[in-house]
Parts: C-alpha cells; structure tokens; sequence
C-alpha cells in the first residue's frame, strides 16, 4: 500500500529499491498491474522507462515528457500497457521472423494478415517512425474482412458497408489500415521499384518469404475461428497463399498506366490506380485524403496518477466491433 513521503509524492516501500533487473521482469511479467509504478515517485518513473521502455524512450528522443504523452495518448487510444510494452520490445527485434510475431501480439496485424503480408512489408511495419505512427491507429491494420472482400481491396467493386470511406480526386475509394500507413509514409517507396514489390508479394504467395503462423507450431497465437472455416495448417496455410495473391493485386492501386506496363503485356485501361496521384504526387493532392495523424507530443506533461485511470485495465486495443465481425457483406469470399 502507498504511501506518502515528505516531498508530496508516493513510494511502494521495496519496490523503491528493487535492482533495475527485478523491476523489469515485474513489469514485463504484468505490465498492466506494474507499469501503474510509474506515477508512485520520479525513481520509480526514471527506472520503468529507462528499464522496461527503455527503446521507446530513445526513440521519442530520450525524453521521460515525450515517452509520458505517447503513452497517455495510446491508453486513450483503447491501447494497453501489455501492448506498449510489447511495442518498445519491437523497435530494438532484428529477427524478422520475431518482429513479424511481435506485430501480432501487439495487436497491430492478426494471425492471418501476418500470414498474407510478404516479408519486406512485415519490415516496413518494423520501422521505429512506421510502428510508431501505426501504433495509434485502429488494429488490426488489416483485419480479416479486409482480406476476404477481395474483390473491394483490389478496387473492382465499391467498398463494403460500413467501411471506411475516403474521396480522392473525386472518387470514392476504401482506404484500410495498412493504406493509411503507405499513404502517410509514401516518401518510403520508390515508384520504380513498385514493380518489385508487386513480385515480392505475389512470390509470398506461391512460397512464403517468413514462417506462417500455424496452429500446429505455436504455443503462443491461439487462431481466431472467425478468422477461418478450417483451423488445419493445411487450411491455413492456402488462405495465406489466396490473400497474398490479393494483396499483389491491390497493389495495381498504387500504380500507373506506365508501371502497369512493365508487370502485365495488356494492362488495365485505366491510366492510373485510384490511389497512384495520392502515393506518388502527380495531380493529386496528398492533403485532401483523411488520412489519421499521430497524437502531437509536447514537451511537457503533468506529473502524477492520470496517466492510468482506474477503468483503463478493460480497454482493448481491438477497434472491430462484434457487429462488423458477423456481418455477411455482399462481394466478398467467406474464405
């Protein structure tokens, strides 16, 4: 039980002088009951985050202010503390394999958007600035409705109802999750190389380029059945190659009639994708897409127990509704 020390402030007794390496294992062991440490004193704050959030700190520019409002806005965001733990553990993982995983875990793909994305957009998602920005937005980024309305994710039907909606250049057009981090980190791609990465999504198709996530194999993803009709690896691993395909094709959105040509002998009649203008510059003007924005972090924040409201242990960092979820939604495949 808290209590009160001379200077106004809080301490928890011996968890004021537990070394550095106890006091990590505590909070990753659970985050949500001890990450709470950080409003008891200034020295329980200056060791959770030089500790625990240590990758974040740096990243947000080794400022204990910065780190603070970053995490208020993603508690308030419905973001857990057991996901922004896993997210600082994210920004210092090489292994592609575990970096992929990561994503899952921290709730920012599912299962089988994991299994559909080829490696080198798994590692774009990796990028501190990328994880960072996508981390405040709705997850998964690409969830599994996404994925079986094909033939609305390649842009050949108008989009589901109850979708996102945005108007570019006067059409109406269905942006997910994973377009809004490409729109927002388009000085990322080149425009040459896009045929390029069409190939390596389409290759992940026919062989994938990281291990899938199959039940048989992991003893820490548990399959949503919602995602699937069969939960056989076997299933699993056909879906995987059917929404990679998918995804290659609703690449063709993001290119011109010129880049069109290099990949196919009789592209489409269209002279560009839907989104090519706002990807790329051309006529269209990036500004008028809706596109969500990071949460500005000042320079300052109010020291103390607001960060963790006492119902924020309930908030999920899952933003799909139930009734989404069971939704039957004409021109899809209930793959």
């Amino acid at each position: 039980m808290p209590v009160t020390n001379r200077s106004g402030g809080q301490h928890f007794g011996a968890f004021d002088c537990l070394p550095a390496e106890i006091l990590d294992y505590l909070v990753r062991s659970d985050p949500e009951s001890t990450l709470h440490l950080m409003d008891t004193s200034h020295q329980m704050e200056r060791s959770v985050i030089g500790n625990v959030l240590r990758a974040l700190h740096d990243k947000l520019g080794n400022s204990i202010a910065r780190t603070r409002r970053f995490i208020q806005s993603a508690l308030k965001q419905g973001k857990t503390a057991s996901q922004i733990v896993l997210l600082s553990s994210l920004l210092t993982d090489r292994d592609i394999g575990v970096r992929g995983q990561r994503l899952v875990q921290i709730g920012m793909l599912n299962v089988r958007s994991h299994n559909a994305l080829c490696s080198e957009l798994i590692d774009l998602l990796c990028r501190p600035d990328v994880a960072l920005y996508a981390f405040e937005l709705d997850f998964p980024l690409l969830g599994t409705d996404d994925l079986r309305c094909r033939r609305g994710l390649i842009g050949k039907v108008p989009p589901p109802a109850g979708s996102k909606i945005e108007f570019i250049d006067g059409k109406r057009v269905y942006v997910n999750g994973l377009d809004r981090v490409f729109l927002r980190f388009s000085g990322s791609f080149n425009e040459k190389s896009m045929p390029s990465l069409f190939s390596a999504q389409y290759d992940h198709s026919r062989a994938p380029s990281h291990p899938l996530i199959l039940p048989s194999d992991s003893n820490v993803f548990a399959v949503d059945p919602i995602d699937y009709s069969d939960l056989s690896d076997s299933h699993i691993r056909m879906v995987a190659s059917v929404d990679a395909g998918s995804l290659a094709l609703s690449m063709e959105r993001y290119m011109s009639a010129d880049i069109l040509r290099q990949i196919y002998k009789n592209p489409p009649s269209a002279q560009s994708g839907v989104l090519y203008s706002a990807m790329f510059g051309g006529k269209g003007q990036p500004g008028l897409i809706k596109t969500a924005m990071p949460t500005p972090i000042g320079p300052y924040h109010q020291w103390g127990g607001e960060m963790f409201p006492a119902n924020s242990s309930h908030l999920s960092g899952t933003s799909v509704s139930a009734e989404r979820r069971s939704r039957t939604q004409r021109d899809c495949i209930l793959l």
